[in-house]
């Protein structure tokens, strides 16, 4: 299969929007609700009382628990809608098979971007601080800076390799370790595909939402059914096939 391009993914996926766009909505609408409710209780466990702030924050944690499922379940009807299903908005927290599996991807996909940046920020930290209290060589000054710059160049190229975890996760039924090999072996050689996706996926929402907001019910779902199709593409296309 053809690795496919930005224009065709986003084609896709306004197609593939306009014919599912009133379970689009209504899942947004839900999302939208889920962080109204959750920045609320927030705001009011900032100036309970002790016993008032452990009951919200049980609702907290809740509220987080049905966030996650509400996740798995946008990205399985996604998966569904490109594969030609028609899924349901009743069916969007039913799939809790995944819960602790798509849990520990989301964790070790943050703790593994947490890494890279604070081991970053401490060189730059130390470089700045001897540079400062000590006398170091220009040469040395910039061979600190520079491996800062690696270390973000690899970081962010980790995180793009280990990006469609979750997606593989809840596509293959894999496990977490599973899910991250298979996000590697796809984006192997995709790397400036993965990068120029995200900048367009970016710019688009940055317009949708400046379009009074309103334009995000439209754009958000048109670059994750852009995004599952780019997925998809790069599970069928052979490593030697790059566009």
């Amino acid at each position: 299969m053809k690795s496919i391009s930005i224009s065709e993914a986003l084609k896709k996926g306004w197609q593939l929007t306009k014919s599912h766009y009133g379970f689009l909505i209504s899942s947004a609408g839900i999302y939208l609700v889920l962080s109204i409710v959750s920045n609320i209780i927030s705001h009011l466990a900032q100036h309970a009382h002790s016993a008032t702030e452990f009951l919200l924050g049980v609702c907290l944690i809740l509220i987080g628990v049905l966030t996650l499922l509400f996740d798995i379940g946008i990205i399985r009807s996604i998966l569904d809608i490109y594969d030609g299903g028609h899924p349901k908005v009743g069916d969007l927290f039913s799939h809790t098979e995944f819960f602790w599996r798509f849990f520990l991807v989301a964790l070790l996909f943050g703790a593994i971007g947490a890494a890279f940046s604070l081991v970053a920020m401490l060189i730059l930290f130390i470089s700045v601080f001897l540079s400062l209290h000590f006398f170091i060589s220009s040469v040395l000054y910039i061979l600190l800076i520079v491996v800062v710059i690696a270390l973000m160049v690899c970081g962010a190229t980790l995180f793009l390799r280990l990006s469609l975890a979750s997606i593989v996760l809840i596509d293959l039924n894999t496990g977490t370790i599973e899910a991250f090999k298979k996000s590697m072996e796809i984006t192997k050689g995709h790397v400036w595909k993965l990068i120029g996706f995200g900048i367009v996926f970016i710019l688009l929402n940055i317009v949708g939402a400046l379009v009074l907001v309103v334009g995000l019910f439209v754009t958000i779902p048109v670059t994750l059914l852009a995004y599952i199709t780019l997925y998809r593409s790069l599970q069928n296309t052979p490593k030697n096939a790059i566009s």
